[in-house]
């Protein structure tokens, strides 16, 4: 896999007025990069209304925002920590909305990517410490030394 994070793509403490907002500045952040198509914003609304990706954790709620991979889409993987948490819905569930303090949105160009990268995050996800400095983190420097840490590379 190559390397997921060389974008750049993280936003610290937005400001944001539901997860739509989030998802299309996320989605708008991709395709300025020239990651994904044209509709990837309507892809990952589309996906995350069908299955939410929402979860709770010792320490906050996250979601894992994505689209089914694509050979269209370069495999990057961004960030985005709310000023204020957003709702989401939570995965699993029958609708139950949960108040979201993160996301991490991926695009992936191989299918085979996807079990491994997920993998990853639910690893790291267990480490209590490694999720307060996420929600706190607000700069790219640190965040990757976070994403390091977790083994999230």
């Amino acid at each position: 896999m190559e390397d997921l994070y060389d974008r750049k793509i993280a936003i610290f403490h937005a400001s944001v007025n539901d997860r739509n907002d989030a998802l299309k500045q996320m989605a708008e952040r991709f395709a300025d990069e020239g990651l994904v198509k044209e509709d990837f914003y309507e892809e990952l609304l589309k996906r995350e209304d069908a299955f939410p990706t929402g979860i709770c954790l010792d320490t906050c709620c996250i979601a894992l925002p994505h689209c089914d991979a694509s050979p269209d889409y370069v495999s990057q993987v961004a960030f985005m920590s709310f000023e204020r948490p957003v709702r989401f819905i939570e995965m699993g569930s029958d609708g139950h909305e949960i108040d979201v303090s993160m996301i991490f949105v991926f695009t992936l160009n191989k299918t085979t990517d996807q079990l491994d990268l997920m993998m990853r995050f639910m690893e790291a996800f267990k480490d209590k410490e490694l999720m307060e400095a996420f929600m706190n983190v607000d700069d790219y420097d640190e965040y990757h030394k976070l994403i390091e840490k977790g083994r999230l590379c």
